[in-house]
């Protein structure tokens, strides 16, 4: 893939002057936020005074009864761990971006044609389940071995477990061994996840091509217009 063409991050609440500083030199053209509205009110982005960034809102999860909304956060706030289950709750968001989620990512794919190969950042909330699949999906898109995808994706574990050290320390030290567990369950990845939403893509469309055609409504010329935009020419599928 071509260097410092397309980010995955998680949410840009917090940056420091740094971070600040680093964002202006990637020279972003589009800033995709998968996050919901409730999100975006709690921790809304902060991005360089005068950026110019084309801003892109596809919320995902957006109902305020989605089981992976923000209901879920409080809950587990109030120490109320009755009846979550990190690995199916993850399992069945990643199978509904596959499915109910498709005109969103629809939406993105196009919003990276229209890009025409300038720099793009998507994120969400921690960056790893609407982020992930829809990086996987780019990947798959683009022809990268299945291995590649999956290891791409399990990446998340180190970034995502090494920013919240602090915070599952506290939790363990503060709330007790169960929640912990539980809140590191949640911000972590399993080959599994990504597993069911490729599944999930089999058995509502009857193929990954099929989906590609009826579900992202991408023509062959779009295929070959994603990949000359994304790869080098030596990493070109044909």
């Amino acid at each position: 893939m071509r260097w410092g063409v397309l980010y995955r991050s998680d949410h840009l609440a917090r940056p420091s002057a740094r971070d600040l500083g680093r964002l202006r030199q990637l020279e972003l053209a589009v800033l995709i936020d998968f996050r919901s509205s409730a999100e975006k009110a709690l921790a809304p982005n902060r991005l360089p005074r005068g950026h110019g960034i084309k801003i892109v809102e596809l919320p995902l999860f957006d109902d305020a009864d989605d089981p992976m909304g923000v209901g879920l956060r409080a809950q587990i706030e109030r120490g109320d761990l009755a009846g979550i289950d990190a690995a199916a709750l993850l399992i069945d968001a990643n199978q509904r971006l596959a499915t109910k989620f498709t005109p969103v990512y629809r939406q993105f794919i196009a919003e990276l044609l229209a890009a025409g190969g300038a720099p793009v950042l998507f994120h969400c909330t921690a960056g790893k389940d609407r982020t992930g699949f829809a990086a996987a999906l780019v990947l798959r898109l683009l022809g990268v071995p299945e291995e590649v995808i999956v290891a791409d994706y399990l990446r998340s574990n180190t970034y995502s477990l090494t920013a919240h050290r602090r915070t599952l320390f506290l939790l363990r030290l503060f709330k007790g061994q169960e929640l912990t567990a539980l809140v590191r369950a949640l911000l972590g990845v399993e080959e599994a996840y990504l597993q069911a939403a490729f599944e999930a893509i089999d058995r509502e469309y009857g193929s990954f091509a099929a989906y590609v055609r009826d579900g992202l409504g991408l023509s062959e010329a779009d295929i070959e217009r994603l990949r000359d935009l994304l790869l080098e020419e030596a990493g070109r599928t044909r």
